[in-house]
């Protein structure tokens, strides 16, 4: 009888112990396909631990080049926090986080041997296979994002393409963009997380100004019309983002690089504008603790 009980209760938490391994194990695989379908880049999560009933903490999570460029990783983000709530999602209520922090050490930008820059290609996936196209607004599930916090060190641009103009730009530069914990409030889809990102590379005087890169050169038509008709995907809730920003990136369009081919009034009318649609991200920082 007692070798009967020991068998049982031995089963038991053998069972536990593999419900328990195999929630982070789902939630890592869930996680990664998210993140591909999402961008386009394949995602590879190392290790992922979930604490019920709300937290999620990812360490070593990479999203990879497509194929035909130099650097095999595209981004790195050593840690990952987010706080999820998972009886809404259950529910069938839409995804809904509390908070998402990224600590990012790492982004490569590329322009490859054919003259495509990597970030070109971040386009979400709307279906399994090789076919990329922007998910439409009205196939989104429901998302909210309350507050989204990143800090951004090494961003690194090389151009494989051997064609540089005569503007005498580097064709390889690296910088600490050093941002910490930059924060945007009340996110309604998952995409605009990727745009705030390389906005905030483009609004860097040395990548917007230095080498003459634009909005729609660096983030692809796709990403760039996500983020220009920031009203159909953010909502109708709060406030432009500070007017300087907007002046930094109508700068970096009129840049001297001079890669709009005389299309420069148009877009920078277009950046112009562009910062007043997006109406309830408030970014900041947090002021250090004393």
């Amino acid at each position: 009888m007692k070798k009967v009980i020991w068998l049982s209760v031995g089963l038991i938490l053998a069972g536990a112990a593999v419900v328990l391994f195999a929630h982070d194990w789902i939630l890592k695989t869930g996680m990664a396909n998210a993140v591909t379908r999402i961008t386009g880049f394949q995602t590879k999560v190392h290790t992922l631990k979930y604490d019920f009933p709300s937290t999620i903490r990812i360490q070593d999570m990479e999203m990879l080049n497509p194929p035909g460029f130099n650097e095999k990783v595209f981004t790195r983000i050593p840690e990952m926090y987010a706080t999820f709530f998972i009886g809404e999602f259950i529910r069938g209520k839409g995804v809904h986080f509390g908070e998402i922090r990224l600590d990012i050490q790492e982004v490569h930008i590329e322009k490859n041997a054919k003259g495509v820059l990597n970030v070109a290609l971040l386009t979400p996936v709307e279906e399994a296979g090789d076919r990329r196209k922007p998910v439409q607004p009205g196939k989104l599930t429901s998302f909210l994002l309350e507050s989204f916090e990143f800090s951004l060190r090494d961003v690194s641009y090389q151009n494989q393409s051997g064609i540089y103009g005569s503007s005498g730009l580097p064709n390889k530069l690296s910088v600490d963009m050093n941002i910490q914990n930059r924060i945007y409030k009340d996110i309604h889809d998952p995409q605009v997380l990727v745009n705030l990102i390389l906005a905030e590379i483009i609004r860097k005087e040395t990548f917007g100004r230095l080498l003459g890169l634009n909005l729609k050169d660096l983030l692809g038509e796709n990403l760039y019309g996500v983020l220009n008709s920031g009203q159909v995907f953010i909502g109708e809730q709060a406030g432009a983002i500070t007017h300087q920003v907007g002046s930094l990136l109508n700068d970096s369009v009129h840049g001297t690089g001079g890669i709009l081919n005389g299309a420069g009034s148009a877009a920078g009318e277009t950046v112009s504008g562009l910062w007043g649609k997006l109406k309830s991200l408030m970014p900041g920082e947090k002021t250090p603790a004393a």
